[in-house]
C-alpha cells in the first residue's frame, strides 16, 4: 500500500502566537526577533503584513525597521511558542504515533494506518487543519503525498491556511516544471552549481544523468537527485522515538560588519565557548569542527576538517575554527553571521579518543569548567575572556542562553 504522508507548517507561527495574546496587533506589522537593541537580533519570523514590505527573516532589526518604520517588534518568547507547539503535536498525536519534528512549527505525520476512517487523505488533512484554527486559533498549511519530501514540497506550495497533494502521478505535471531551488536541500550555492550545467528546474535534475550530478555535487548532489526523482523512502520517526544528537553549534549575526580577523576572533571566541559547554552538558566530545560564514552579499561559506583527536575544550574548538575561516575568507565581502559546529561526537562517558600530537590540556578543561560554574551560579557577563572586551558591541553576547531552536538537518533514513 502507497504510504500516505502529511507534512505541516504553521503559518507564521511565532507571530501567529504573539497575536492570539494581543488582538490590537491583528492587522499591523508585526516581526519576532531576538535582542531588539542589537543588530544579532535577526527577523525570526514575520506576519502577512510585514511581508508586504519585502521583510525577510534573517534580515537585522535594522534592516527591518528601514523597511517598514511602523514595525511592532516582539522579543521572541520561546517558552511560549514551545507550549503551544505542544498543543498542536498533541492534536496530531490524535491521528498518528508516527510524528517526526521538522522544527518547532513543522511536523510530518505518517497516517496511512488511520486512513480506514475517511474518505481519502484530504478529509483527514482537512480535520487536522480546522482542529487546529478552532482549538488553539492557529492557521496551517499541509502538504500530502506519498514521501516526505515531497509532502514538504507540498506544504510550500501550499497558500496560507490550505493543502496541497502531489501524488505519484503528479511527478512530471506538478513537480518538474518546478525551480530547482524549491526542493530541500536546494541552497543557493548549489543552485548556482547547477545553473552552470542548465539545471534550472526540478524536472532537469531529475533526467541529468545520476552519475554525472554526483561527480560534480558529490554526496549532496546524489541526495537531491534521488530527491528531485521522488524516490526519498525514509520512514517517519515514531513521536516517542529517541533522536541521537549528531551535532552541536551555534551561530550569530553580528552587531557590526566584519571586515579583519582580530574582529573576526571577537565574535568567534563566544561561540565556540558556547558550543564546548553544550558538548560537556550532554557529555560529549568532537572529532569534526565544521565553521559557517556568511557574507555582506548573502552568500553561504562552509569549511570542516575532521580532528585525530576528540575534545571538548574550548580553546581548541576555536584555535581549529579560526584556521577554517582563515583558509574560508581573504574578507573581499564583509563578514555578517558567523556559525561554529561541533559533529562526530563520541560519549566521554565510554571513552576519550586521543593523540600523541594533540594539544590537549586538562587545565584548559578546567578553566572551561570553572567559568560555566560561575556563568550558572551568577549571570553570562559575570565572568569572560579578554578577547570578548576588545569590542563589546562584538563579544558581549550569549549564544548558549540565546540559542534558538531552528529547523534540523534532513538526511536519508532520519533526521539528526
Amino acid at each position: 500500500m502507497e504510504r500516505v504522508i502529511l507534512h505541516c507548517d504553521l503559518n507564521s507561527f511565532y507571530c501567529s502566537v504573539e497575536i492570539l495574546y494581543d488582538l490590537k496587533l491583528k492587522n499591523q506589522p508585526v516581526a519576532v526577533c531576538g535582542d531588539v537593541e542589537k543588530r544579532h537580533g535577526i527577523i525570526l519570523a514575520k506576519n502577512d503584513v510585514a511581508k508586504k514590505f519585502n521583510i525577510k527573516t534573517t534580515d537585522t532589526v535594522y534592516e527591518a525597521l528601514n523597511k517598514c518604520p511602523n514595525l511592532i517588534l516582539k522579543q521572541s518568547n520561546l517558552k511560549l511558542y514551545l507550549t503551544y507547539s505542544k498543543k498542536v503535536k498533541a492534536i496530531y498525536q490524535d491521528y498518528s504515533d508516527k510524528i517526526e519534528s521538522f522544527g518547532i512549527d513543522e511536523a510530518w505525520l505518517d497516517v496511512s494506518d488511520c486512513l480506514s476512517n475517511y474518505n481519502n487523505a484530504f478529509e483527514l488533512a482537512y480535520e487536522i487543519k480546522e482542529r487546529i484554527k478552532f482549538e488553539l486559533g492557529l492557521t496551517i498549511s499541509i502538504g500530502i503525498s506519498y514521501n516526505k519530501i515531497f509532502a514538504k514540497l507540498g506544504s510550500d506550495i501550499a497558500n496560507k491556511n490550505e493543502i496541497y497533494t502531489i501524488n505519484q502521478s503528479d511527478l512530471k505535471t506538478k513537480v518538474f516544471p518546478l525551480p530547482v531551488g524549491s526542493l530541500l536541500y536546494v541552497g543557493k550555492s548549489t543552485e548556482k552549481k547547477l545553473d552552470l550545467f542548465n539545471i534550472r528546474t526540478i524536472g532537469d535534475l531529475a533526467t541529468t544523468n545520476r552519475e554525472f550530478i554526483n561527480k560534480h555535487l558529490g554526496k549532496n548532489g546524489d541526495l537531491i537527485w534521488i530527491f528531485a526523482n521522488g524516490l526519498e523512502s525514509s520512514s517517519v520517526k515514531k513521536s516517542d522515538e529517541t533522536t541521537i544528537i549528531k551535532s552541536v553549534g551555534n551561530s550569530t549575526t553580528a552587531t557590526i560588519d566584519i571586515t579583519n580577523f582580530e574582529d573576526l576572533k571577537i565574535i568567534l571566541m563566544p561561540l565556540c565557548e558556547s558550543v564546548a559547554s553544550r558538548l560537556k552538558d550532554i557529555d560529549c566530545m568532537a572529532n569534526c569542527i565544521t565553521i559557517s560564514l556568511k557574507n555582506s552579499n548573502f552568500e553561504s561559506l562552509s569549511k570542516q576538517i575532521t580532528l585525530d583527536y576528540s575534545t571538548d575544550i574550548s580553546k581548541d574548538i576555536f584555535k581549529v575554527a579560526l584556521q577554517l575561516c582563515r583558509q574560508s575568507t581573504n574578507f573581499s565581502s564583509s563578514i555578517r553571521a558567523v556559525g561554529v559546529k561541533c559533529s562526530k561526537l563520541i560519549n566521554t562517558n565510554n571513552y576519550q579518543q586521543t593523540c600523541l600530537f594533540s594539544e590537549y590540556n586538562d587545565k584548559d578543561k578546567k578553566l572551561d569548567v570553572a567559568i560555566d560554574q560561575i556563568r550558572r551560579r551568577f549571570g553570562h557577563y559575570k565572568i569572560g575572556l579578554a578577547i570578548t572586551s576588545v569590542n563589546s558591541e562584538l563579544g558581549h553576547f550569549s549564544p548558549k542562553d540565546d540559542h534558538t531552536i531552528y529547523p534540523t538537518s534532513y538526511f536519508i533514513g532520519g533526521s539528526k
